[in-house]
């Protein structure tokens, strides 16, 4: 059982918070995970990449892991990255790139860390975001209620067919 809610709106605006609050309202239909899927402004060059690392005690190893490939193939980030000060094992990390010199080979590169570091997202605008907890706790940690955008789509889960996993969470 899960509960599946989107927003759209005319202009860019604080789809974010909107989301936060129509997920809250389904959490009945899942409670052990949350996760959202914003648009929002369209980057005219690089990339947003969310990403989700698997043990926080390697964060540091497993960025410069990413950012060597990022630089084999003509990219490297447009600033520092962002990641969640939570406690848990797991983290969360934003991080804004160039655009490397060919996307595919990129991400193929990136995919042979991704026991360390998966990709959640990659996109101009998409940004997902998606973790363990109700919708209150995950937007606290992601800063969701701050995102604007013109989009997006929340669902909350109750795990049926795979273990409760940051990874697991939807959408996507």
């Amino acid at each position: 059982m899960c509960g599946i809610a989107g927003r759209i709106l005319n202009a860019p605006g604080k789809v974010g918070a909107d989301l936060v609050e129509l997920m809250d309202a389904q959490e009945h239909r899942g409670a052990d995970s949350t996760g959202f899927a914003v648009w929002g402004v369209p980057r005219d060059d690089g990339y947003i990449v969310r990403a989700m690392g698997f043990d926080r005690t390697r964060m540091a190893a497993d960025l410069e892991d990413f950012r060597a490939i990022l630089k084999q193939h003509g990219s490297d980030f447009v600033e520092d990255p962002t990641w969640d000060n939570d406690r848990s094992k797991h983290y969360s990390v934003r991080m804004i790139i160039r655009d490397p010199a060919d996307m595919a080979e990129w991400v193929k590169a990136a995919d042979e860390i991704c026991d360390r570091l998966e990709m959640q997202s990659v996109g101009r605008s998409l940004e997902i975001i998606k973790d363990t907890g109700g919708a209150y706790a995950v937007a606290d940690k992601h800063g969701v209620r701050d995102m604007i955008g013109t989009h997006g789509l929340g669902h909350a889960r109750l795990a049926t067919e795979s273990d409760v996993r940051p990874n697991a969470s939807h959408p996507f």
